[in-house]
């Protein structure tokens, strides 16, 4: 599973994420976007086994850190 936002106002998101009617462990999400300073996209890192493949009834995992991107709040892992 991979999931995508772009914020257009600086603030505090709750980002709910669900699959199949579910919410994903760990939803809500907490992110705080601020504007202070210019966020550096290209630094934000994806990893994890759920990038290249991903099997039915078997755990996958996506982790998104953007600590070094100038958005705070993160990393986050997403596990499906």
């Amino acid at each position: 599973m991979i999931v995508l936002y772009k914020a257009s106002v600086c603030g505090d998101y709750t980002l709910e994420i669900s699959k199949g009617g579910e919410k994903v462990p760990g939803s809500p999400f907490k992110c705080v976007i601020k504007g202070a300073t210019e966020v550096q996209p290209e630094k934000i890192k994806v990893t994890g086994d759920g990038l290249n493949e991903g099997k039915i009834n078997q755990r996958s995992e996506v982790v998104v850190d953007y600590s070094e991107s100038n958005v705070t709040g993160g990393p986050c892992s997403l596990v499906s």
